[in-house]
């Protein structure tokens, strides 16, 4: 093996090796992100916007007791009379988490929270991906882990109400809209769109957000 051949060798085992101490650490992270919303899971939705939360809860009964009509009749008339009294934007999260209540067979509001976390480390993922076309991974890394790890972040994320639905999808709309300003084709521009739409849908502020953009 000629000394080039060498370097270059070397050269591709420490690119693999600090690719893979990258990934490894990008799993890390995302894996504490999500653990530490997982405390006191079960405890009832009153550490953040109760009340809200709360409408959210009666939507997704209301959902769960529609999909079960072999309930008691006036229970299962009292809970879908509460849960369309208050609706503010379309009930889209709250009829996924009502139909996740009927494929485990009951009413756990707890499951929610796995969603909300869910879906705020996928805009996680959103915007390291965006950071990461503009800056290096280390860069990107600390913007991550600041998106995760701040408490007020923490709290409001894994709470029973659209918004860390609609952050995930703006986040994928900024990510979107960097790569279409990058390659302005027809595929980036559905995208884009369609992602933007979907994240109005969700909450209509989202459009405040989507129309800076």
């Amino acid at each position: 093996m000629t000394e080039t051949a060498l370097v270059s060798s070397v050269e591709a085992k420490n690119s693999l090796v600090s690719r893979t101490i990258q990934w490894v650490l990008l799993i890390v992270l995302l894996a504490s992100g999500f653990g530490v919303r997982m405390f006191n899971l079960k405890d009832p939705p009153l550490d953040y916007h109760p009340v809200r939360q709360l409408r959210s809860a009666l939507i997704a009964r209301a959902v769960f007791y529609e999909l079960n009509p072999t309930v008691n009749p006036v229970l299962r008339g009292a809970a879908i009379a509460l849960g369309t009294t208050d609706i503010h934007e379309p009930p889209i999260y709250e009829q996924v988490v009502g139909f996740a209540y009927t494929l485990i067979g009951s009413e756990q509001v707890w499951i929610a929270r796995i969603f909300s976390s869910l879906f705020w480390l996928i805009g996680g993922l959103a915007l390291f991906g965006l950071a990461r076309r503009h800056t290096s991974f280390w860069a990107a890394l600390v913007g991550l882990a600041f998106y995760l790890c701040l408490p007020f972040g923490i709290v409001a994320s894994r709470s029973f109400q659209p918004d860390p639905w609609m952050i995930m999808w703006i986040l994928v709309t900024a990510w979107s809209a960097d790569h279409w300003m990058e390659t302005p084709n027809w595929k980036w521009s559905i995208l884009t769109g369609a992602f933007g739409g979907i994240a109005i849908l969700v909450k209509v502020m989202a459009g405040f957000f989507i129309a800076g953009m």
